[in-house]
This record gives C-alpha cells, sequence and structure tokens, in this order.
C-alpha cells in the first residue's frame, strides 16, 4: 500500500515537472535567438579578426563545445579567436546586431556545461589575449588579459618576489 502511494506520487511530481519544463520552454524559449551563421557572417567575422582567426573546422569546434562536465558535448556553428579588446567588442557587437548566440571560451575547465553552445553560434576564444598589463609590486595586484595563465603569470612575477596562489581545486596550467 505504501509503495503504491508513492509510487503514484513520484509519477505526479514527475508530470508536474514535465509539465513545468514544457511550459518554462514555450514560455521562454529561445525563439527570438535565430542563428544565422552563413558566409557572410563567417565572412563579417574574419574581417574583424583576420581569416586565421575564424575557424568552422569540426574539430575545432568540438573542442570548444564542450568543457571539464559530463554534458555533451554542444558544437558552435563557428569559433572566434580574440586577440584584443577592440576584437571581443566588435564581435560581440556584430553577434547581438544579428542575434546570434556568443559563448566565451577561456580555458575549457568549466565543470556546469557553460560553453556549450546549445543554440549554435560563435564561441569566442579568447586565448590569444595572454598579455600582462600591469603589475603594482606595492599594492600586490596585477592587470592581465583575459588568457593570462597561472604558470605564465608566476614565471613573469618570480622576480619580483611575488606569486599568484590558487587553491588546490585548479588546473596546472
Amino acid at each position: 500500500m505504501f509503495l503504491s502511494k508513492y509510487f503514484r506520487f513520484c509519477v505526479h511530481q514527475t508530470v508536474r515537472t514535465l509539465n513545468r519544463d514544457s511550459y518554462l520552454r514555450k514560455r521562454y524559449s529561445t525563439a527570438a535567438v535565430q542563428p544565422k551563421v552563413d558566409t557572410s557572417f563567417v565572412g563579417a567575422l574574419k574581417s574583424i579578426v583576420g581569416d586565421t582567426n575564424v575557424s568552422t573546422a569540426d574539430a575545432i569546434r568540438e573542442q570548444h563545445g564542450h568543457d571539464e562536465s559530463h554534458h555533451a558535448v554542444a558544437m558552435p556553428d563557428v569559433v572566434v579567436f580574440a586577440q584584443s579588446v577592440d576584437h571581443v567588442s566588435k564581435v560581440s557587437k556584430l553577434c547581438n546586431d544579428t542575434k546570434v548566440p556568443l559563448i566565451p571560451f577561456g580555458s575549457g575547465t568549466g565543470l556546469e556545461g557553460g560553453v556549450n553552445a546549445l543554440q549554435g553560434g560563435v564561441c569566442l576564444d579568447v586565448s590569444k589575449m595572454d598579455q600582462i598589463v600591469q603589475v603594482n609590486a606595492e599594492d600586490f595586484d596585477c592587470t592581465v588579459q583575459p588568457g593570462v595563465m597561472r604558470v605564465g603569470l608566476n614565471s613573469y612575477l618570480r622576480d619580483t618576489g611575488l606569486f599568484f596562489p590558487i587553491g588546490s581545486h585548479c588546473r596546472k596550467n
């Protein structure tokens, strides 16, 4: 008797959840985001960042379509390698104007599936933005571009007597 009631309760909760999820998908769908990634769009990206910084190759797209999470690969339509703040700004504006999803990509170490391109779009890789802009030893701070890795920063800081500590949960690069 108890199992029967519990089973009915579980089925009822599952149906409620499915109905709620269906309602949310209809109410808050991504229908407003209609990717328009065609050859002219890719050409516009190339005119912003250069031919060598845009890739539609399957291997590159697959590499940028997942992180360290358990989620399946969801590839972007195109990967763009930004080299400056100006590149990031112009690519962001183009994606916004054309309503193409934009997914930022650092080193791919996330654990939540945030880089999975569920709606396709543009993956903006910032790994080539790897300059150390400024070090203020007196204030114990520094300004770096988003592609700077911990090992590179610590190598740069070695002669100053400073280092950038991290928790044990962080990747070694």
